[in-house]
């Protein structure tokens, strides 16, 4: 598995991919998702073969930055919401009310 590797459950095509598209039959394009979407859910490399390569490379840079974006936004709220849960059981070991 790759160590970039990020667990998502959606990804996002662009609109620069359309010249890209343009020169890809839609049998190539949609192997080209079916392989990004395994990427996404499995880790594993998806290796197609000419043009679909090229796109793949764009697509698949594309994919990692916007993982690394996933994790930042997953880790911000894992401590937020830890920050929360650690500011609730301090006011409840004092006693206090919570207010808004």
């Amino acid at each position: 598995m790759n160590e970039n590797y990020t667990k998502m459950d959606h990804i996002r095509l662009y609109g620069t991919y359309e010249d890209a598209f343009a020169l890809l039959t839609d049998a190539q394009i949609g192997r080209v998702i079916r392989g990004m979407v395994h990427y996404l859910n499995t880790g594993e490399d998806f290796e197609p073969t000419g043009k679909c390569a090229l796109l793949w490379a764009h697509m698949k840079t594309h994919l990692h930055i916007n993982m690394k974006k996933y994790k930042l936004t997953c880790e911000t709220n894992r401590k937020n919401i830890q920050n929360y849960w650690d500011k609730l059981k301090n006011v409840n070991n004092n006693n206090e009310r919570i207010e808004s």
